[in-house]
């Protein structure tokens, strides 16, 4: 059993979650909690999910949107987007409008595609679950075909939207998608933008 307290640390030092792992090897579990994050298991792995009522200005709390660690060896799996605020909310990030820009909005669900090495196969994870549950696990296995696997890097997450008629939000899609909407870096969290051959959002 990896130990905390003995072991060489390969966590992510990027990563807010993995750092309070590291400094409460023995309840934090119970901290999490205790800031309205939800956890569920398989394995090793844990995936990390804000309730709503959290408070959106702990960055810990922000960063559990659906990332995945492997607990025992400290590593992120699985690094989404952080929870950003809108305009209007007080923990929403400040705007630098040099670089900003202006994108389309896709009105879909989030899916992430994080290659598992334990099992060397890729995977596809709502921000809830490491495993879709039954309604998005059938509309992804229809549809991963539209992903060219041979262009990926293991070390990245790859943020997708799923839209589809069969799991509708506001907007009505006539076909199932994906679309490439972001890019992480597993072992520093930093975003990029390769190419994916996915749909993208429009300028």
């Amino acid at each position: 059993m990896y130990d905390l307290k003995k072991g060489t640390l390969t966590m992510n030092e990027n990563s807010v979650i993995c750092s309070m792992i590291r400094n409460n090897p023995d309840d934090w579990r119970e901290l999490m909690t205790d800031k309205l994050i939800d956890m569920g298991t398989e394995g090793d792995l844990t995936i990390f999910n804000y309730q709503a009522e959290a408070d959106f200005s702990d960055p810990v709390v922000r960063e559990a949107r659906g990332i995945i660690i492997n607990t025992k060896k400290m590593e992120v799996v699985c690094w989404p987007f952080t929870k950003f605020g809108n305009y209007y909310e007080y923990y929403a990030d400040q705007i630098d409008w040099e670089s900003a820009r202006l994108l389309e909005k896709i009105d879909g669900a989030i899916v992430k595609m994080w290659f598992d090495r334990q099992k060397g196969e890729w995977r596809f994870s709502t921000n809830k679950r490491i495993v879709p549950d039954e309604r998005y696990n059938s509309i992804i296995k229809k549809i991963q075909d539209q992903v060219d696997f041979s262009l990926l890097d293991e070390d990245y997450t790859y943020i997708l939207e799923l839209v589809s008629p069969m799991a509708k939000v506001v907007i009505d899609y006539l076909d199932s998608l994906f679309y490439h909407i972001g890019t992480r870096n597993n072992k520093t969290g930093k975003s990029s933008e390769p190419s994916t051959r996915l749909p993208r959002m429009k300028k």
